[in-house]
This record gives C-alpha cells, structure tokens and sequence, in this order.
C-alpha cells in the first residue's frame, strides 16, 4: 500500500512540474508569435524598403507564424496528455484511499434479473464495478461489463497471462488510457462501421484514368497556349468541361464527404491508441489474437492507413476555397479524383475498421483490469486444477470491504 501510494505521488509530482514547464513554453510561444506578427506589420508598413523586399519580408514572417503555429499547437496537444495523466494518477491515489467518486458506479448497468450481479453488489456505490472500472471509452465500458457479468470461464489461464503482462506495463497503460481519456465520448462507431462495411461507390472505379488524362491534357494545352502552339480558347473550352463534370458529381460528392468527415472525427481521436498498440510487443498470446486486425497486415497498420485516409480528407477540404476549387476541379477534376481515392479507401478498409474499434475497446476493458491487478498486488489469481473440488480457498474476503477491517474465511467445496 505505501509503495503504491508513493508511486502515484511520485508521477504527481513529476506530471505537475511538466505541467508548469508546458505552461512557461505556452507563454513564451504566444510572445514570439506576436512578436513575429508585429515585426511583419513593422517591415510592411513602418519602414522604407522597397517593395520587392517587402514582399520576401512578408513571406517569411507569414512562414515562420505558420511553423510557430503548428509548434504550439503542439504543445497544447502535449500538456493536454500531461494533465491526463496527472488526473488519472490523482484517481488512483484517492481510489487507494477509498474515494472513489470521480468514477462510475455503472448504474446504467443495472439488470434486476440478472442472475448474481445483485448479490454480489457488482454496480453501485463502492462496487466491484467502481472499483475496477477506469475505462475511458464508452464502448471499452460496456465490455468491462460484459467480461464481468458474462460469468465466462473459458480461456481463463490465458486471460489471467494476459492481466499480468498488461498489469508490468505501468507506463504503457497510462499512457494508453490518458490517451483514450482524451477523447470525446459520443464517437458514432456504429453507425460509421456500419456504412463503411456496405457502402456502395457513386463513382465508376476507373474513372480515375480519366482524371489523370483530363489533367494532363490541361497542362499541355495551357502550355501550348501559353507558347501560341495552340488556340487560346482550348483551354477556356476545357475547364468549362471540368467544371461541368465536377458539377455533374457535385450532389453526391457533398454528401459523400460529409459522412466520410465525421467517420475521420473518430479516427482522429483514436490515431495515437492504435500507434501505441501497434508499437507495444506482447507476449501474451490473447493479447495478440485481440491486436492482431490493427498491427502490421498485409504491409499495413490501422494508424498508417488512418494517416492516409485524413490526407485525402485534407486535400479535398480545399473545395472549401472557391476561387482553388474552380480552378482545380475545372482543370484537373481534383475533386472527383479525390473522391474516387477516397472511395477506394473505404472499398478496401471498411469491413476492418469494425475490428479496429472494437480492439481499442476490448484492450480499454482488459486496461481497466490490469489496473485492478497492479492496485492489489497481495491479491492472487486462482488456480485452475482437475481435482474433485469445486472451490478451495485461504483467507478469502470481498475485494471491495476496507482491507484493515474484513475478515477472510477459508472455504472448501468438494465436488
């Protein structure tokens, strides 16, 4: 007990001081983008260079307010995982005191008929379930309670190898579950995972050979404009042709987009669980059946396919610039393009993403457990044998009754 509470104290400590430095590095960072701003301004306006000068002044300041930019959310992003993490210490600190109010008592969960959760007070105040849940996603809770009422006896060996390789990995599991706590809770997976599994394109597959050759002869004729080896109004003649292309997709294409954003809002949140699975050897063999759809499958993973599904998103996003979106699609059918690539992701990635989410939610559950495991470190597993008895124990209690006051009994059931 000492130990464990030293330890959390410890990443407390050091979190806390991480914060504050991330708050220093916050403050100076804002001061030297405004800094850079007013210096822009200064050259610009206040100063009597030439114009040309000016201008590379100008390109300059706006490059390093981007870079500057880009860093600092950054960083925000970092003192964000930070404080996570600090919050999830603190937890866990007052849950080895007792307190367990900052978690749920699974009220929701409450099932009047089910066959022993009542008896055994599995949700409620000061639960089992309290003192074993710390999922943070809601579709990781739902099967930490399934794992708990399930009364599921099979693979038992396996599981409990599992728990106890995830229960030696402290740092993994808080980074994992900081992270997860980071994300937003009402994510549409099932409605995603379930269109992506049977969407239907609304673009021919091959009509990517026809953007490539439109956009090529784009450039040539423009080209060949430019240097008066062809009449000026071929070019004019074709972007009136892309635009009516674009045109003719543009119903479908809007609505394809909008669903295929939301479907990035949950991959976004989820991008850096999937790289921390995917980096993290197990030995365990459950627990390489459970990550096996998101790690390295036919020269890809989930996060590196989730990298090139938000480029594409990124890319396409410039239809939101009129003036870039006219001359793009009218030239070079850039959103058609797009969309077909897009398409093509999710012929090839839809049925998987079912089975990524329901990784992170499956290792969210086994998290919560381990987490359980490296709390009580005096608390054994049982062990599975072939005898004539039904149940053997020394000293047995209720895990959820004050350590410093139950009272363990010895039992023995023989078949």
């Amino acid at each position: 007990m000492k130990d464990l509470l030293s330890f959390y104290q410890n990443h407390i400590n050091t979190t806390a001081e991480s914060l504050a430095v991330f708050k220093k590095r916050l403050t100076f960072s804002s001061i030297l983008r405004l800094s850079v701003f007013l210096i822009g301004i200064y050259f610009a306006f206040f100063t009597p260079i030439t114009l040309e000068i000016k201008v590379y002044i100008s390109i300059a300041v706006l490059a390093s307010f981007l870079f500057l930019l880009k860093r600092h959310q950054k960083i925000v992003k970092e003192k964000k995982f930070c404080k996570a993490k600090n919050n999830l210490f603190k937890i866990e600190k007052e849950a080895l005191h007792g307190n367990f109010e900052e978690i749920n008592k699974g009220l929701e969960y409450l099932d009047p008929h089910h066959d022993f959760a009542n008896d055994i007070d599995i949700f409620g105040k000061n639960s089992l379930f309290q003192h074993i849940n710390r999922s943070q996603l809601k579709d990781g809770e739902k099967e930490l309670v399934n794992s708990i009422l399930s009364n599921d006896t099979s693979d038992v060996t396996e599981r409990q190898k599992a728990l106890k390789e995830l229960a030696a990995l402290t740092e993994w599991r808080f980074d994992f579950t900081a992270r997860a706590s980071l994300t937003a809770k009402d994510k549409e997976h099932n409605s995603i995972s379930e269109w992506m599994t049977t969407y239907q394109r609304i673009l021919p597959k091959k009509i990517k050979i026809l953007t490539y050759v439109f956009s090529s002869i784009s450039i040539l004729t423009i080209v060949g404009s430019f240097y008066d080896l062809i009449p000026n109004n071929i070019p004019y003649i074709l972007f009136f042709i892309g635009l009516s292309l674009t045109g003719f997709f543009f119903k479908k294409v809007t609505r394809f987009i909008a669903i295929t954003s939301k479907a990035h809002q949950v991959f976004a949140d989820y991008e850096k669980l999937f790289e921390l699975i995917e980096n993290q050897k197990f030995d365990s063999i459950l627990l390489n059946d459970i990550c096996a759809p998101v790690k390295n499958v036919k020269d890809k993973t989930a996060s590196s396919e989730i990298k090139k599904y938000a480029k594409l998103l990124s890319a396409i996003d410039q239809r939101n610039n009129v003036i870039v979106a006219i001359f793009i699609n009218g030239f070079f059918l850039t959103e058609i393009r797009l969309t077909n690539q897009l398409e093509d992701w999710v012929e090839r990635n839809g049925s998987e993403v079912a089975k990524w989410l329901e990784v992170l939610a499956k290792m969210d559950a086994l998290n919560s457990l381990a987490n359980y495991v490296y709390n009580h470190p005096t608390f054994i597993f049982p062990t599975i044998d072939k005898s004539n008895k039904i149940l053997s124990t020394k000293n047995a209690a209720h895990p959820t009754m004050d350590r410093t006051k139950r009272v363990g009994n010895d039992v023995d059931i023989a078949s």
